[in-house]
């Protein structure tokens, strides 16, 4: 599926994305990390896939925090620590979980609009003012 999608120059596009999707996203086959297969495939990588049982993003992150916190012995063969950090940095500001969105669009409701929806009910409503 990723090889017919890179074939019709398709790629994923999301404007704003929640911290939970970002962790979700398995990190061997991301969009924008997978574009460089040199990192991914030297043997603290494959360390941290096999070894370490790390399969998304937020996995990746949770492993750095432990090790940093020193809950969780590093892995001091191939420096797993030092890949997973640059494994991170190689996804961009718009999909690192530790990032927030850097920007705010005109899409959001405001605080107005939001509590207007709340007296609805119903879930969320767009309130049309004329």
């Amino acid at each position: 599926m990723l090889k017919a999608a890179e074939k019709c120059n398709a790629r994923v596009q999301a404007r704003k994305t929640e911290t939970c999707l970002k962790g979700n996203m398995i990190i061997w086959h991301h969009t924008y990390g997978a574009k460089n297969n040199y990192n991914m495939n030297k043997l603290a990588s494959k360390c941290l896939r096999n070894n370490h049982k790390i399969k998304t993003v937020r996995e990746m992150k949770n492993y750095i925090k432990r090790c940093r916190k020193g809950t969780t012995e590093k892995c001091r063969k191939y420096n797993c620590l030092k890949m997973a950090e640059k494994l991170l940095r190689t996804l961009g500001d718009e999909w690192n979980p530790i990032k927030c969105t850097p920007y705010k669009d005109n899409l959001d409701h405001t605080p107005r609009r939001e509590e207007a929806n709340e007296k609805i009910g119903n879930g969320p409503t767009l309130i049309i003012q004329i």
